[in-house]
């Protein structure tokens, strides 16, 4: 397993780790590190498949010991590239992580990797992405956990988190699902990306905690914001983070489309300034993938009917021919054939010369 370490040093690696708990499970989160600060001998261990765990490097609230660090998120490495000296990591999101005692797990990774990073008088020093093959017993991967499970471990790594100098003020909030409306299905993301039915209902739920805004608070609430004509938004695209917490819900509809088309959904997390909430002016979290599946079976059925209902007019003319010898036989023709042309015009490559 390899640990992947992100720090206060900038604000995108803590802006990272927010977002490693934020975002749904199967998401792609990107990483990226100079290879100096990736251990001689997990280099060629970065490998597609990979098992990493994503933790937090704590520098800032013990300034004279070593830094702690606290394991936030599993995640699967896929298609790690190099580009010069800089190695990009391409993390598939997964289960969360549960620490039994997180000084224990700290001695343990320690042991197991000598090179960690170190206090080294204002600073630290040493390897943020390092390899291990011992077993962890303070730690845990909450895998093929009931819901309600997975949001009492992520509850817990946000209240670990939110004890950190780098997060007193931050919001933690968690992307956990998008359901299918008039069946509550569940829909999970496939290499990434969310596969819709067109002319459906949909709804993702967003659960927050940990974070009460006050007067001065940089962000007080999420935006919503969609990319494409094949999925519109039917709730507000504001989500107001007015309480420690809640359960937000967006929904948005997908449209009919004759094709496979292709959608996204941005969130922001916002400023509530002069009353309005505008993407302009906030940080773009994360974007979520869909991909609008003409419904065939719909369709098929919708063509037919038509098609049938446009041959009816046929039939009077060959029920009143008395030449005709099988008349049952040619009317379910006539309106096999009208069925027939409906599906033509409705799914024909060709239906724009009909």
């Amino acid at each position: 397993m390899l640990i992947c370490l992100s720090s206060g040093y900038r604000k995108r690696y803590l802006e990272d780790v927010v977002r490693a708990m934020a975002m749904p499970a199967g998401s792609s989160l990107q990483f990226r590190y100079e290879e100096n600060l990736i251990s001689e001998e997990t280099r060629d261990a970065l490998l597609t498949n990979q098992t990493i765990c994503i933790a937090y490097l704590d520098c800032n609230s013990a300034p004279t010991a070593d830094p702690q660090i606290i394991p936030c998120r599993f995640a699967t490495l896929k298609n790690p590239r190099r580009l010069g000296n800089i190695h990009i990591l391409p993390l598939v999101l997964g289960d969360f992580a549960e620490v039994a005692d997180l000084k224990l797990l700290n001695t343990e990774l320690r042991q197991a990797a000598s090179n960690l990073p170190v206090r080294t008088g204002s600073g630290v020093s040493g390897s943020f992405v390092v390899n291990t093959s011992v077993p962890l017993t303070h730690l845990k991967r909450v895998k093929n956990a009931a819901r309600e499970e997975e949001l009492g471990a992520w509850q817990k790594q946000v209240q670990e988190l939110k004890q950190r100098e780098d997060f007193k003020d931050t919001l933690f909030y968690y992307f956990y699902d998008i359901i299918r409306c008039h069946d509550g299905q569940r829909i999970p993301p496939v290499e990434e990306v969310y596969a819709l039915d067109s002319e459906e209902e949909y709804a993702g739920k967003i659960f927050h905690y940990g974070y009460e805004p006050t007067a001065g608070s940089k962000y007080t609430g999420l935006l919503i914001s969609t990319v494409g004509d094949s999925l519109s938004l039917i709730s507000n695209p504001r989500i107001q983070i007015d309480c420690p917490y809640d359960l937000k819900e967006v929904r948005f509809r997908t449209c009919a489309t004759k094709k496979q088309t292709n959608a996204i959904i941005s969130l922001y997390r916002v400023a509530d300034e002069d009353g309005s909430l505008e993407a302009k002016s906030g940080n773009l979290e994360f974007d979520l993938c869909f991909r609008i599946d003409q419904n065939w079976l719909v369709d098929g059925v919708f063509a037919m009917v038509i098609g049938g209902l446009l041959a009816t007019p046929s039939l009077v003319p060959i029920y009143n021919n008395s030449q005709i010898v099988d008349k049952p036989l040619v009317m379910a023709l006539a309106i096999s054939f009208g069925c027939l042309a409906g599906l033509i015009a409705r799914f024909s490559p060709f239906r724009k010369l009909l």
